[in-house]
This record gives C-alpha cells, sequence and structure tokens, in this order.
C-alpha cells in the first residue's frame, strides 16, 4: 500500500464486503467502497471501457473492433446478463 504509481482494485458483487471483512476484519476500513449501478446502454460501457485505456495511452483499436463495435455489445450483453441473475 505505500508503493506510489499503484492502485489496489477489488470488484465484485455486494457479497464481496462482508466476506472480505470476515477474512480480514482490519482491511476493509482501508477501503471506499464504490457502487457501481448497472450501464444504462452501450454508450455508457463503451465510455467506460475506452476513456480509461485513451488516457493512459492505449490505442482501443489496436484489440477492439472498434468498427462495428461488436466487442463492446458483447461485454455490455455480459454484464447485464451477470447483473441480473446475480
Amino acid at each position: 500500500m505505500n508503493i506510489s504509481g499503484y492502485m489496489l482494485v477489488f470488484t465484485g458483487t455486494q457479497e464481496l464486503f462482508p466476506v472480505i471483512d470476515e477474512v480480514f476484519s482490519p482491511i476493509i476500513r482501508q477501503f471506499k467502497k464504490i457502487n457501481v449501478g448497472d450501464f444504462e446502454d452501450k454508450k455508457e460501457t463503451e465510455e467506460c471501457i475506452i476513456k480509461p485505456l485513451e488516457k493512459i495511452g492505449i490505442r482501443p483499436e489496436s484489440f477492439l473492433d472498434i468498427e462495428t463495435y461488436s466487442d463492446i455489445s458483447e461485454i455490455h450483453n455480459l454484464s447485464k446478463t451477470y447483473m441480473k441473475y446475480n
């Protein structure tokens, strides 16, 4: 936690923090919990994926199908399906 330039991020469902708290009881107090709701449309999913990559100098079109956005659509649909059933 004292290495500059790095950040530890946990992501998961609502059930993650109680489990972490049971196993590492003091660690939970060192994290900021940010609830993220469903993306309303594919444009939000696209921005969430592409903007951080561009910010650090990675060209998304080098590995994502930007012309058809099929990769973005697939990620969007997978995340919506996961959220619906969990």
